[in-house]
């Protein structure tokens, strides 16, 4: 699983509970991942976000934030 396998960050807890039902065990975590898991699917191993007008939006790690936008504003393809 290449998402989980990364380093952690803020996409990791909702991908691994919807890949694999995993929970942390603090109670209060657990809740909030899944009360917010049910605005995301995976596709191919990627995480996206239901939008609510339609397209999926992809999710990205902060550390490749720069990257993207640079780019999306040179139009490169990503």
């Amino acid at each position: 699983m290449r998402v989980i396998e990364e380093e952690e960050n803020w996409k990791s807890p909702i991908a691994r509970f919807i890949l694999t039902g995993g929970l942390p065990s603090d109670g209060v975590e657990a809740h909030k991942i899944k009360s917010r898991s049910y605005k995301f699917q995976m596709i191919q191993r990627e995480l996206y976000k239901r939008s609510h007008l339609g397209p999926l939006l992809f999710c990205i790690a902060k550390r490749n934030i720069d990257q993207v936008l640079y780019e999306v504003h040179e139009g490169a393809s990503l």
